[in-house]
């Protein structure tokens, strides 16, 4: 963020390594699991599987720009970029509003505190996480890099605990069932596929932080991938555990604690809750607030809001737009919000709002050939072409299948909104090109 090098220490390909499986693993297996099961039963394990396909295609754009224009704001600036000023505005915005989703990694994280220490204040045992993960990122993204790295250890040796001691006791003759996958249709498996993808979907998030990471444009593409690949090995045996060691109805809509208790001797249990799940909730949560403000800080920067707003501390750290993020995570947990409600409007808003940085690699060979010819990771012009539309379909499909039970009230607020962003974007816009061209910008 900061040109001084006394305020910046380069993330290496490890650190890369632990923020995406960290940011990967989290509520999608320890709070969406047992939603994905209320679902979709025993198809658990195979919606796991289609929402790592859906990633894997969808990250194809995303690590070809990371590989060919890394910097600060990876996803803002590539839509700023490739497609223009005002869609990226309204993009970081809407992508802002999305990350109510914070509030569901540490009401998680109470939920299974709870478990291991019954009695214990869910809101105050949320917002102590919320407030001490916002305390690690204000000192730096290299230190919440090294608490992220102890804790990823901790965290994939816990969910290996799970596979292990879960699988002998799997019964596998109910997946062959009738009706045992799907059993509430093809639609809602569909649908619990999809509230799957945001959490299988964190690793491409590391190109947010593009303008932190030592050779960007080879460790954003390789960490991308490789950290996706090895999460989507274990969510999809963990889903086997998850939805065959006991009936569906005992396990749907529940945390894995559930499984847990009938898997685990009680020592490797109590290991299997405080490094397992509370690690991974943890990690998701200190991982977001290491990136989520670089788009609003480059926007900030531009004079799409205030300046003042990337104002850094002494750690380069845009204190005021950490903070504000905080609000946005705070608020669902003070207000008692509805962890499902919360996790489909937010997970919808997220895929939604992909759309715009995955659509802007369609241009990128054009609009940026030394970029797109430089690329240390890259696809010939027509697969990356494909690849954007083929992503695009599957993101709007993706989205909508999160999005469609929401009430008429939220969608109208939603559409309002949207409506307001793309009114202020003209509005503004004047403003930002004036000081683009006193900077010598265009």
């Amino acid at each position: 963020m900061s040109d001084g090098a006394e305020k910046k220490e380069l993330l290496k390909f490890g650190d890369c390594m632990s923020f995406c499986i960290g940011q990967i693993i989290g509520s999608g297996i320890m709070v969406l699991t047992g939603i994905a099961l209320a679902r979709t039963g025993r198809g658990v394990p195979l919606g796991f599987v289609v929402a790592a396909a859906i990633i894997m295609i969808t990250m194809v754009p995303l690590a070809v720009l990371g590989a060919g224009m890394p910097g600060p704001g990876g996803n803002y600036v590539y839509v700023r970029e490739l497609i223009g000023r005002k869609s990226g505005f309204v993009y970081v915005v809407m992508f802002a509003v999305s990350q109510c989703l914070i509030s569901t990694f540490a009401l998680g994280f109470a939920d299974y505190l709870i478990a291991v220490v019954p009695g214990v204040n869910r809101t105050l045992a949320a917002m102590a996480l919320l407030i001490v993960c916002t305390g690690f990122n204000m000192v730096g993204v290299k230190t919440a890099a090294k608490l992220q790295t102890a804790m990823v250890v901790v965290l994939l040796v816990a969910l290996g605990a799970y596979i292990v001691f879960g699988l002998p006791k799997v019964n596998f003759a109910g997946f062959f069932e009738p009706g045992a996958i799907m059993p509430n249709g093809f639609l809602n498996f569909l649908q619990a596929s999809a509230l799957l993808y945001f959490p299988m979907g964190g690793a491409k998030f590391i190109a947010e932080l593009g303008g932190d990471i030592e050779n960007p444009g080879k460790n954003i593409p390789r960490s991308m991938f490789l950290s996706t690949g090895i999460v989507a090995i274990f969510y999809a045996l963990m889903g086997v555990v998850a939805a065959g060691v006991l009936p569906i109805d005992q396990v749907a809509g529940k945390t894995l604690v559930v499984s847990a208790q009938e898997i685990f001797p009680r020592p490797i249990y109590l290991f299997f809750v405080i490094g397992g799940a509370l690690f991974a909730l943890a990690t998701t949560l200190n991982g977001t607030l290491s990136w989520i403000t670089k788009g609003l800080y480059v926007a900030a920067k531009e004079g799409w809001i205030p300046e003042s707003m990337a104002d850094e501390n002494k750690y380069g750290v845009p204190y005021k737009l950490l903070i504000v993020f905080f609000i946005i995570g705070a608020v669902p947990i003070l207000t008692g919000m509805d962890v499902s409600f919360i996790s489909s409007l937010g997970v919808g808003l997220t895929v939604i709002c992909n759309v715009l940085p995955v659509g802007s690699a369609f241009f990128f060979a054009e609009k940026k050939p030394e970029a797109y010819k430089n690329a240390t990771f890259k696809v010939s012009v027509p697969a990356l072409k494909a690849f954007s539309v083929v992503s695009i379909i599957l993101l709007l499909a993706t989205g909508w299948l999160n999005l469609r039970d929401l009430t008429m009230p939220t969608w109208i607020s939603l559409v309002v909104f949207a409506i307001l962003c793309v009114l202020y974007a003209n509005v503004r816009e004047k403003k930002v090109i004036e000081k683009a061209q006193a900077n010598g910008g265009k």
